[in-house]
Parts: structure tokens; C-alpha cells; sequence
């Protein structure tokens, strides 16, 4: 073999690796425009969202002696409002059968899409959140979906935002989307998003709300009866509708709000472990 050959050779089996390096270095490339033009789209975003503004307090105008309470199940009926009976569900009801929901009378749903980690803030899937967005719609239940956040901060509350609208867009999402920041007792260390200030949490879930808003959905945000003034300035939050859990004879709340969670440890056929149980005040009018 001449020098010349064996130099041929020599290159011919460095090829692949540079080749490699190159392939390396294009998606480090990629990557990196990526991440630069998600971020600027991200600070666009939140730089064009309209800060809070605060609103009076509107008081509800329901009558708790019109509350009714029959097997373990309330509703609600006057001269105005009616109301519907739901439940909301996640991956802790495990596999659901919604014909047989359907012949409970359940009349809707709101079905967990993902969570933020409370420590780790990472965003998972709920695992049933396709089974159960597929059982609801083909019994003829209409559905709501919620993302449970531990955002700390706009950029991420942004992110849980873009993240639910690319895992409903192929559903049929008749009620709102709903946006869930709870502190969770069972949690042995604090979670991440406790130590936000009033401020920063009305500031994360307006971001929230308002772009999956923006992106032609109903809004709506969660919490408890005793809690949602501790967390938000509910004043700046008139905007969107409400969503309040008491598990009490009647919700302790004053201000305007559509569903009341009345349980967390309902029995509904077709459903193995307890579920929340919701009801939907409903102008007769509307």
C-alpha cells in the first residue's frame, strides 16, 4: 500500500466522526435558537399582558335556604338559578367508566389536564387525562379541564398556560379552563409556591388566565372559600370567574362565584375511589 493510499484511508475513517461532531453541533445549534426565541416569545408575551386592574367586589345573590341536600348530593333552585351536578376528576379516581357517570346523573365534568411538582416543579401529564377526556365526550358529558400550578414565577405560569392549550386542542372543551394553585397538606416539606406573596400569585394566575383566554377559551380560577383572599387580590381578579371549595353545609363566600366543590369524598357509580363533587349555579335565563 503507498503513503498516499494509507493518508486516503486515514481520512475516509475520520469522516464519520466529524460528521458526528458536526450533527452535535447543529442541534446544540438548534437547541439554543430555540431556547432564545421561546424565551423572547415568552417576555413578549408577558410584556403584553395587561396588568390586573381592581374592580369592586360583586356579591352573590344566592339563598342557602334554597340549598338542598338529598343522598348525599346538593342543588339549588329559585326564582333565578338552577343548578347542575358535576365532579371534577384526576389521576387519583384511577380508570373511570362515564357510562356508568352518565347514568348517575352526573351532568359535568372537569378533568385534570397536568401539574407543576410542588418540589421539583417539574410539569407532568396526568396520566388519564386522554381516557378520561375521551369517556366524557363520547356519554355526552360535557367537560372543563384545570392544571394544578406551583408556578414561582410569570415565565412559568406562562409555560403550565401554553402547556394545557397544546394538551386540550384536540378536545372539545366546552366549559373553562381552569386555573388551580393550592398548597398541599400531604406535602412533608413546604411547597415551592408558598412563600409568594399575595402580589405574585394574583400576577401568575392573571398571566395565566389571560393567555389561554387569548387563545379563545372560558377562563375560571379555584380555590377554597377561606383561602382565596389569602392568596389572591381577588379585587383584580373580577375579570374571571370563580370556583370555591367548602365542605360544609353551605359555602362561607360572598362574592360572586359559579361552582361550589361541596365534597372531596363522593361516591358516583362508575367510579371506584372518592371523587369531588361539584355544583353549577345556573341563571335560568342564560
Amino acid at each position: 500500500m503507498t503513503v498516499r493510499q494509507k493518508r486516503y484511508r486515514r481520512r475516509k475513517k475520520l469522516k464519520p466522526g466529524i460528521k458526528f461532531l458536526a450533527f452535535v453541533i447543529l442541534l446544540f445549534t438548534v437547541y439554543c435558537i430555540h431556547e432564545l426565541f421561546e424565551e423572547a416569545s415568552y417576555d413578549q408575551i408577558i410584556d403584553e399582558m395587561p396588568e390586573p386592574s381592581q374592580s369592586p367586589l360583586k356579591l352573590h345573590d344566592y339563598n342557602w335556604d334554597n340549598l338542598k341536600k338529598k343522598k348525599h348530593r346538593m342543588s339549588y333552585e329559585d326564582d333565578n338559578y338552577t343548578s347542575m351536578q358535576g365532579i371534577d376528576v384526576s389521576s387519583h379516581q384511577e380508570e373511570i367508566d362515564w357510562a356508568l357517570v352518565k347514568e348517575a346523573g352526573i351532568e359535568f365534568a372537569f378533568i385534570r389536564a397536568g401539574y407543576r411538582g410542588t418540589t421539583e416543579g417539574r410539569i407532568h401529564d396526568d396520566e388519564y387525562f386522554d381516557a378520561n377526556m375521551k369517556g366524557a365526550a363520547e356519554n355526552g358529558i360535557p367537560v372543563g379541564v384545570y392544571f394544578f400550578s406551583q408556578a414561582v414565577t410569570e415565565e412559568e405560569a406562562l409555560e403550565e398556560a401554553e402547556y394545557t392549550l397544546e394538551r386540550i386542542r384536540d378536545y372539545d372543551v366546552a366549559y373553562p379552563v381552569v386555573f388551580d394553585m393550592e398548597e398541599p397538606e400531604y406535602e412533608k416539606t413546604v411547597s415551592r409556591a408558598a412563600a409568594l406573596s399575595i402580589e405574585e400569585k394574583t400576577k401568575i394566575a392573571s398571566v395565566f388566565l389571560h393567555r389561554i383566554r387569548k387563545a379563545g377559551y372560558e377562563v375560571m380560577i379555584y380555590d377554597s372559600t377561606m383561602l382565596f383572599e389569602e392568596h389572591y387580590d381577588i379585587s383584580r381578579l373580577q375579570d374571571y370567574r370563580f370556583w370555591v371549595a367548602e365542605y360544609g353545609s353551605y359555602p362561607r363566600y360572598d362574592y360572586e362565584f359559579e361552582i361550589w366543590q361541596y365534597s372531596e369524598s363522593g361516591k358516583v357509580k362508575g367510579i371506584s375511589e372518592p371523587v369531588d363533587m361539584d355544583i353549577w349555579f345556573k341563571k335560568k335565563d342564560d
